[in-house]
């Protein structure tokens, strides 16, 4: 059997082939571990929290919205347009004291509106205003918020690739 230079030189390029071809096997199973260790590390990474930061000043009311629409019961209320009016009555006799009036209705905060409500409560000023105490559930958002802030990155990670190889940094 005579090797010419062809088969010689095809022969050492399979070689060459077959042992890139592990290299690079191996590499991809390097790379592997390295993302297995890494993701492990990044699981164990514990976060920080800092000191809680100054209340900044509340800032200035608003303008008041425009006029909402009419309700379902029209300009006046519940009982409707007023009708025409009628003709003047006579003039009383005069008296030493007139009778009292008939006793109007209490008010019922179940029959005013939640925009109603929200309106009267906009007008309350100074010391009359309502406490943020008064508002459920803002405490829980304040504690969010302020834990949201709080976060702090310890460290990261950089991953480079370079020639088909990677290599990488964490920093802490």
């Amino acid at each position: 059997m005579i090797n010419s230079p062809e088969k010689i030189k095809e022969t050492i390029i399979l070689a060459s082939i077959k042992k890139l071809n592990k290299e690079v096997v191996d590499i991809d199973s390097k790379i592997d571990q390295v993302k297995q260790d890494l993701l492990s590390e990044i699981e164990n990474v514990e976060l920080l929290k800092g000191d809680d930061g100054e209340r900044g000043i509340q800032g200035e009311k608003g303008d008041k919205g425009e006029k909402g629409i009419d309700g379902k019961n029209g300009l006046d209320g519940k009982n409707g347009l007023n009708g025409k009016d009628g003709r003047d009555g006579r003039d009383g006799a005069d008296g030493k004291d007139g009778l009292d009036g008939k006793d109007g209705q209490d008010g019922n905060i179940k029959d005013l509106s939640p925009e109603e409500i929200r309106d009267s409560l906009e007008l309350l000023q100074g010391e009359d205003r309502l406490d943020k105490s008064a508002i459920k559930g803002l405490e829980d958002i304040e504690k969010q918020i302020s834990e949201a802030k709080s976060v702090r990155v310890v460290g990261f990670l950089e991953i480079h690739r370079q020639h088909k190889n990677y290599y990488g940094h964490s920093y802490y």
